[in-house]
């Protein structure tokens, strides 16, 4: 440190253009006592000590940085639902009765669900073929400390308008700092799904 400071005060001192040396008298005198006695700084903990400290503490008192590892912690079942679905749908097509649409697992870290956080959501409607009936299937993680919840919702569109068919229902428990059980979460969707097409036949059947 005094070395730089010394050297910067003769780059200073000597320079060729005339204005950017001192100036006054007073001025050199405050830079050769800096030079002397350079002020007095902390020490520089290592980069990876405070690193691993700030992160540690992030991840027990921030709670967008908790949210989002859960996510990622769930990301797994993004591939999951998605072959779930698909299989799901290919059954369905073999009868040409049913439709089912989806969208991926999408990060929701901002908003709530009975008092809980919820970090990630993912919906399936359901339409029978050539009817303006459809349910929609919504799911959802919601963490409530570090317990997390894997539940749904059903709400059902007809032509007298949206209803919700079921209330907020959980299925599925686990820590946040841990991965959920893919396969046992797949099969509540597919107890989901199929519970979902004999009531939306029976509400088609009975004209609505």
């Amino acid at each position: 440190m005094q070395l730089g400071l010394l050297n910067s005060l003769l780059d200073r001192g000597l320079s060729n253009e005339l204005d950017a040396r001192f100036q006054t008298v007073d001025d050199l005198i405050s830079r050769l006592n800096e030079v002397a006695k350079p002020s007095a700084r902390p020490p520089v903990e290592d980069l990876e000590t405070v690193v691993a400290r700030e992160s540690l503490a992030l991840r027990k008192s921030d709670r967008k940085t908790q949210l989002t590892e859960y996510f990622q912690n769930a990301t797994p079942l993004r591939q999951s639902l998605e072959q779930s679905v698909n299989a799901i749908s290919q059954t369905l097509l073999k009868h040409r009765m049913f439709s089912v649409y989806h969208t991926q697992l999408l990060d929701r870290a901002n908003s709530k669900i009975l008092d809980g956080d919820c970090f990630a959501h993912w919906a399936i409607q359901l339409q029978v073929r050539d009817h303006p009936v459809n349910f929609q299937l919504r799911f959802a993680i919601v963490a409530h400390g570090s317990e997390c919840e894997v539940g749904y919702e059903v709400v059902r569109n007809t032509p007298k308008g949206e209803q919700l068919a079921n209330t907020w229902q959980v299925f599925y428990r686990y820590q946040g700092d841990s991965e959920p059980d893919k396969a046992a979460i797949i099969a509540e969707v597919r107890a989901v799904v199929t519970n979902a097409i004999s009531a939306i036949s029976e509400l088609v059947r009975n004209g609505y």
